[in-house]
């Protein structure tokens, strides 16, 4: 291999671990972008996180969370009020709860501070909850009385497949089908820092991962 090829090789494998470590940064400075906030689109990481979300109800164990995740999308045919029921408690980090809506408005649910029952409006037409973290650790579980007129979505592909417990792209490659990713367009082997630990996360059209155990971080396309 020549000189200028070694050169290219190094090069590229610098911008790749940079953009590795930068990542999980990112996705700290969300917590009080108001713009992205409101922005139709995830971008997240986790450390660790256990925990099931379905029309009902949202439940998780959540360490080393940064970022914005949208736990319901929700369409209403008329203005309606709706009981939500919280429990929780985080114990390091920030987080929040946060209701937006398609007229961009942003509401603050939840602090992470105690227990609450809190009546929430919810506008005609489309509208959003979704968890915010910045470094968070802690514990939830929201319950929601459904109205009659609207269509709650839960976002539930967080826990699909054991999502952040590493070897998810060599063991759970139906998760991957049912998103009708073309597996051969995915970049592997891609080495990282040294010390990362697991996250994964994704952003626009592309699904990242780093496993602390092999050392690479993976890209998939959707």
């Amino acid at each position: 291999m020549n000189r200028s090829v070694k050169l290219m090789v190094i090069a590229c494998a610098i911008l790749w671990l940079g953009g590795c470590g930068g990542f999980a940064s990112k996705q700290e400075n969300v917590f009080n972008n108001e713009n992205r906030l409101l922005e139709v689109g995830d971008s997240f990481t986790f450390s660790n996180k256990k925990g099931e979300i379905n029309e009902e109800h949202a439940v998780i164990q959540y360490s080393g969370f940064s970022g914005v995740y949208t736990v319901w999308r929700m369409t209403s045919q008329e203005d309606i009020s709706l009981k939500i029921k919280i429990q929780g408690n985080n114990k390091r980090g920030k987080f929040k709860l946060i209701q937006t809506t398609a007229d961009q408005q942003l509401t603050t649910i939840w602090s992470g501070e105690k227990d609450e029952e809190v009546i929430l409006n919810i506008p005609k037409g489309s509208s959003a909850i979704k968890w915010v973290g910045q470094k968070a650790t802690g514990e939830l579980n929201i319950q929601l009385d459904t109205e009659d007129g609207l269509e709650v979505e839960p976002q539930a592909d967080l826990f699909d497949g054991e999502l952040f417990e590493g070897g998810l792209f060599e063991k759970n490659e139906a998760y991957f089908d049912r998103l009708r990713i073309d597996q051969s367009i995915a970049n592997r082997d891609v080495p990282k820092p040294k010390g990362q630990r697991d996250i994964s996360f994704f952003s626009g059209r592309e699904f990242y991962h780093f496993d602390k155990k092999s050392k690479y971080c993976y890209t998939r396309t959707i």
